[in-house]
């Protein structure tokens, strides 16, 4: 901790600076009249906390160029909006055309793999919480039963049971509350960084899988945050007694860290992060390949997730 600045691993969060600008190739952070420098090499992302900080355009050219995304947020702290880089692919509208090509019974069997996937780790968390076993019973019934495409909606049911596992039978999704709001503020982290890399290797974020919002301009981010949610879910319900009236400044803290929690995918022990890039290249590899075989998806391992925590 730097002043009003926060580092981890690869995320600068900062809370009071007066000025931010590229001072002799690096990012340079104004507070207080001190200088605070960063290499960008070791920069994945930049969080913006107040409403007051003056950037400028060199230095935000030079985060773009070098595929560092910034969130920007408002007076209360909720991520508003990030930076995405142009033209960092070679072919952006070859990779365009395969995504708009994709057949119909090829996204419902991406999106079945997915949910499978998001509701593999949804159990993982239900275990690791000794949530009832009725309703781990249910959900490992619907985990046997989806269906292509999940028509017959295991993954709404799987959510409406979890949730009221971890947050009581009176919780509602989307209300106003501190609950709510932890929780939105680790999914848009999570799907900043997706967006991120889908940016970096040419894809087309509009053009969804299974989300098709017609005013969600981060449909594809939405659709590989599904596996990755009930990390937040996990993180919320286990900070649940100190979230009760707000998300404090340490909280937030600790959900932008969780890019930097060690994940399983491909049977390879990776960071968040990492897992991302490996998500969405193998994506690229699907689209290029017709094949669903290729794409992979993470897998939560709490031993993994305590060892961090005992670091």
């Amino acid at each position: 901790m730097k002043g009003g600045i926060f580092i981890s691993w690869k995320s600068v969060i900062i809370k009071k600076s007066e000025k931010i600008f590229l001072k002799q190739n690096q990012l340079c952070v104004i507070t207080n009249e001190k200088e605070a420098l960063f290499n960008l090499k070791d920069i994945n992302c930049i969080i913006l906390e107040n409403n007051y900080t003056y950037i400028t355009t060199q230095i935000l050219a030079k985060l773009v160029m070098n595929n560092i995304f910034i969130i920007i947020c408002n007076n209360k702290y909720d991520p508003v909006g990030i930076t995405l880089s142009l033209n960092q692919h070679w072919q952006p509208l070859t990779i365009f055309e395969k995504q708009i090509n994709m057949k119909e019974h090829f996204k419902l069997e991406l999106r079945t793999l997915i949910i499978e996937y998001k509701i593999k780790n949804t159990l993982i968390v239900m275990k690791k919480l000794k949530c009832n076993d009725k309703s781990i019973s249910m959900i490992e019934n619907f985990a046997k039963i989806i269906i292509l495409g999940d028509k017959t909606n295991r993954e709404g049911l799987t959510a409406k049971i979890f949730f009221r596992e971890l947050y009581g039978s009176n919780f509602i999704r989307f209300s106003d509350n501190a609950i709510n709001s932890a929780l939105n503020y680790g999914y848009k982290i999570l799907m900043s960084a997706i967006s991120r890399t889908i940016s970096k290797y040419g894809l087309n974020n509009y053009l969804g899988i299974f989300h098709i919002g017609k005013t969600n301009p981060f449909n594809l981010a939405c659709d590989f945050l599904e596996p990755l949610r009930p990390l937040v879910d996990y993180w919320v319900t286990k900070h649940i007694n100190t979230i009760q009236n707000h998300i404090s400044y340490n909280h937030r803290l600790e959900l932008i860290n969780l890019l930097n929690q060690k994940i399983i995918i491909n049977n390879k022990v990776v960071t968040i992060t990492r897992a991302i890039d490996y998500m969405i290249r193998s994506f690229i590899t699907c689209l290029n390949e017709k094949t669903i075989k290729k794409l992979e998806l993470p897998t939560l391992d709490f031993n993994l997730l305590e060892d961090e925590s005992n670091e």
